[in-house]
């Protein structure tokens, strides 16, 4: 549906991430990472085919290739292990490897911390971000530009992070810099992994009730000069 509205990807990620957490939800389930990790074991064979299916269908940019459980040659995955296989170079692949454990318990640690430091959702979700491309890197920008690329954006997230200690303004003056930097190219820089994450730990907090549902977000620093902000 998504591929025949837009012709493109934007939200592949964000649904391998929030199927799983929206199925212990609905089945009352704690969102934990011991309760993601007992679902998880649970997926089989047809699990893996509609998964591959779906990834082959989206064509995500910049997926490649891999010499085993390839999502281009393989149609009986054990979706598992190759999530495993996958966890060292896809934070979404991570998350199936570690239980959502970046998602359930690094999310709530540092959104938690953000709401209480800088007193408003917005400010909280763009810190977060900015974080964790700092710490995980985001791996769409390696997988389409290369390491050297990714190192940069990381280097860069921290730095805007650094201008923390100076007050807000200066971290969005940094942020701004580096948001331009990210959509230079053709936007290839842009962040996806860490953007998909971000819904999913958003998702979860919701849900568990530590952000209360209808809670405004108003983004009124508009980053780039084209005036919209990043993903």
């Amino acid at each position: 549906e998504t591929r025949a509205a837009t012709g493109n990807n934007p939200n592949l990620g964000i649904v391998l991430l929030l199927v799983p957490l929206a199925s212990l939800a609905a089945a009352e389930q704690q969102l934990s990472v011991c309760e993601m990790q007992n679902f998880l074991a649970g997926m089989g064979e047809q699990d893996g085919q509609q998964v591959y299916k779906a990834i082959r269908v989206a064509s995500p940019g910049g997926l490649g290739s891999a010499p085993e459980s390839d999502v281009w040659t393989e149609n009986t995955p054990d979706l598992m292990a190759a999530m495993q296989m996958a966890a060292s170079r896809d934070l979404v692949a991570r998350q199936y490897a570690s239980g959502f454990a970046d998602v359930i318990e690094w999310g709530d640690v540092e959104l938690q911390r953000n709401l209480k430091q800088f007193g408003s959702l917005e400010r909280a979700v763009l810190v977060t971000h900015v974080r964790m491309i700092a710490e995980m890197g985001d791996t769409l920008i390696e997988r389409k530009c290369g390491t050297a690329v990714a190192a940069r954006a990381r280097a860069m997230a921290s730095e805007s992070l650094a201008q923390l200690s100076g007050g807000w303004h200066p971290f969005l003056d940094s942020v701004a810099e580096m948001d331009f930097w990210m959509r230079s190219d053709g936007n290839r820089r842009n962040p996806g992994a860490t953007a998909d994450l971000l819904a999913a730990m958003l998702f979860v907090q919701f849900w568990n009730g530590k952000i209360p549902l209808g809670q405004p977000v108003s983004l009124n620093h508009r980053l780039a000069a084209g005036g919209e902000t990043n993903r």
